[in-house]
């Protein structure tokens, strides 16, 4: 059953925060006796968060989530933001290994039904690159990282 959250009027960063952490408390699910062989979804949580202005209580979005914990230990999540005013909408894809180091993300921006740009982040051991288009092309970024960043 999904669940509902309200909350005041929030940034893009507060609500992926906000997501991430519920990645983590996810972090006490284990395997439990998986023999091996494919891959199993251990669990598969859903819900979604509307924001509302603190001013007057009227409706800025909905953030829709699915997160899913894999045999392996692996976490991922997938947001749809649905922003209002101005219809912005992001596409997000986020996923953390058993020790909750990222291992991949991406994520896409639409404004009023307009494509504004979309971003692949892969992590490495040593090397994050990130591969992002928009209207200008597509440019690619690596950067060297440490082992916990």
């Amino acid at each position: 059953m999904p669940v509902t959250l309200t909350t005041s009027l929030l940034s893009r960063w507060s609500i992926g925060a906000a997501l991430l952490i519920g990645l983590l408390f996810a972090g006490n699910a284990t395997a439990g006796g998986h023999s091996g062989g494919a891959a199993v979804t251990l669990e598969t949580f859903r819900g979604v968060m509307r924001c509302e202005l603190t001013e007057d209580g009227g409706d800025c979005g909905t953030s829709e989530w699915v997160m899913t914990i894999q045999s392996d230990g692996s976490r991922s999540i997938r947001v749809i933001n649905k922003r209002d005013p101005g219809g912005a909408q992001n596409n997000i894809f986020l996923r953390v290994d058993e020790a909750f180091r990222p291992i991949e993300g991406f994520a896409s921006l639409y404004n009023g039904g307009e494509f504004l740009g979309a971003g692949l982040f892969l992590v490495g051991p040593d090397t994050l690159t990130a591969t992002y288009s928009s209207a200008d092309g597509v440019a690619e970024q690596s950067l060297s990282i440490p082992s916990r960043f």
